[in-house]
C-alpha cells in the first residue's frame, strides 16, 4: 500500500478467502505446523491481510477467532490427508 492508499476491508468471499489464506500462513510460520502452504502469506498480502494484527476485542472475540483459525487448519489437514491417501491408492 502507498501513501495516501485508504486500506480496503475485505468483504464477501474474498474476505472468505484471504482470511483462510492468513490463517494457512499463520500456521505454516509454526514450527510444528500441521501442514506449509509456501503460497498463502503472498496471497494474504496482495488481499490485505498481511502483515495483520486482530483488532482489540473482547474476549469472546478472541476466542471466536481462535476457533475459526483451528477449525481451518484441522480441515486443511483432514482433507490434505484423505486427498493423499486417495491419490496413492489410483483415485
Amino acid at each position: 500500500m502507498t501513501e495516501g492508499q485508504e486500506r480496503v476491508q475485505p468483504s464477501g468471499v474474498w474476505a472468505t478467502a484471504v482470511g483462510v489464506a492468513r490463517v494457512r500462513a499463520l500456521e505454516t510460520e509454526r514450527d510444528d505446523a500441521l501442514f506449509r502452504d509456501p503460497l498463502a502469506q503472498a496471497f494474504a498480502a496482495a488481499g490485505g491481510l498481511w502483515p495483520f494484527s486482530p483488532p482489540p476485542g473482547d474476549e469472546s472475540a478472541r476466542r471466536r477467532r481462535l476457533a475459526v483459525s483451528l477449525s481451518i487448519v484441522i480441515r486443511t489437514k483432514f482433507l490434505d490427508d484423505l486427498l493423499e491417501r486417495a491419490s496413492a491408492s489410483g483415485v
